[in-house]
């Protein structure tokens, strides 16, 4: 049996503590995280096994360059 995700936006990202996307796309840009350690800080993504680190960075990455280009 597949899973379907009906919103992107509830892809889980971080297995350990289940957070999805698009709560991990709500901290970056609420608390401003410029980290993965920040978001963690936040939420604990990122904080246990670190395999969704890399997604996280890239998240934080996007969110930033979605930032400068509405400036």
């Amino acid at each position: 049996m597949q899973l379907k995700i009906k919103n992107i936006m509830d892809r889980i990202v971080c297995n350990c503590f289940r957070k999805t996307l698009g709560e991990i796309i709500d901290t970056v840009n609420d608390k401003d995280c410029k980290t993965f350690q920040e978001v963690g800080d936040e939420i604990d993504a990122g904080t246990r096994c670190g395999s969704c680190i890399p997604m996280i960075e890239r998240v934080i990455e996007i969110e930033n360059i979605r930032k400068e280009s509405r400036k």
